[in-house]
């Protein structure tokens, strides 16, 4: 919590960018769950695919959705 709301998401997604200067776009994996999807929608990525996960189970033995979501990279 003491991180939240401080940029470092932002920063962590413009570091990998930079590191690799030919890439056309970025993408991320997260479970639905954790509240990740609406952090990477707020950077700019968009959902690309959302499906029950087949090896991800919540502790309430649920299965977890897996999301994929892409950012187009712009040079």
């Amino acid at each position: 919590p003491s991180f939240r709301q401080k940029g470092v998401a932002r920063k962590l997604v413009d570091f990998v960018v930079t590191q690799f200067k030919r890439i056309n776009s970025v993408s991320v994996w997260c479970v639905e769950q954790t509240g990740n999807v609406a952090v990477f929608k707020a950077l700019g990525f968009n959902v690309v695919q959302r499906f029950d996960s087949d090896f991800f189970i919540l502790s309430d033995g649920s299965k977890a959705v897996e999301v994929q979501l892409k950012q187009k990279v712009t040079a």
